[in-house]
C-alpha cells in the first residue's frame, strides 16, 4: 500500500507529529562537516549532539567516502518520544560560483533508500512517518518539483511511508 504525502507550513522540528508514531526527520548535509545553515543550523541549536555525531562520521570517512552515507541520531524530544534525525550526506561541498548545484542526486537517492531500509530494519512492522523540510532545493541547488518529489514518490511513498513536507 502506498504512503501519502501532505504539506504543512511550519518548522519541521516542531511538528505537529502523530502521537505514538515514530518520526524520522531526514535532511541533506554536505560531505565536509559544515553544519551551520538552513535546517542543519536549527537542528544544531535544538539538538547539539546531532552535529557532533555527524562531524565525527564525516571526519572518520573523509569527504569522498562520506557522500551517500546517512547518519541517524535519536534525539530527546519532550513533545514526541520517538524522533530520529537522518543526516543524509548527499551534498558535495558547499554552494559557490563554481559549485552552483552541489547536491548529488545519485547519492541522495542512495541516502533516501537507506532511510527506508534502516527504518524498516529498526522498526519492523511498526508504522513510522517521515517529516522533512524541502531538502536539497535550497543550498543543494536542486529543483524540488522535478528533482526531489519524484524520489519521494518512488522511494518513500512506494514503500508505504507517510511523508509530511514542511514549508517555512
Amino acid at each position: 500500500m502506498a504512503g501519502s504525502v501532505s504539506e504543512v507550513q511550519g518548522d519541521v522540528l516542531e511538528g505537529p507529529f502523530p502521537p505514538g508514531v515514530p518520526v524520522i526527520i531526514p535532511h541533506v548535509c554536505n560531505n565536509i562537516g559544515a553544519f551551520g545553515a538552513g535546517v542543519a543550523l536549527s537542528i544544531a541549536k535544538k539538538y547539539p549532539a546531532v552535529p557532533l555525531q555527524y562531524k565525527r562520521r564525516v571526519r572518520s570517512l573523509g569527504p569522498e567516502l562520506a557522500l551517500g552515507i546517512t547518519k541517524f541520531s535519536v534525539v530527546e524530544n519532550s513533545e514526541h518520544q520517538h524522533t530520529i534525525i537522518a543526516n543524509m550526506i548527499a551534498q558535495d561541498g558547499l554552494p559557490s560560483r563554481a559549485n552552483k548545484k552541489p547536491l548529488s542526486i545519485p547519492h541522495l537517492t542512495y541516502c533516501m533508500a537507506d532511510v527506508v531500509y534502516t527504518c524498516s530494519q529498526h522498526f519492523g512492522s511498526t508504522k513510522y512517518d517521515i517529516h522533512c523540510p524541502m531538502f536539497g532545493s535550497g543550498y543543494g541547488g536542486a529543483d524540488w518539483e522535478s528533482g526531489i518529489v519524484p524520489l519521494i514518490s518512488s522511494l518513500w511513498l512506494a514503500s508505504g511511508v507517510n511523508v509530511t513536507v514542511y514549508k517555512l
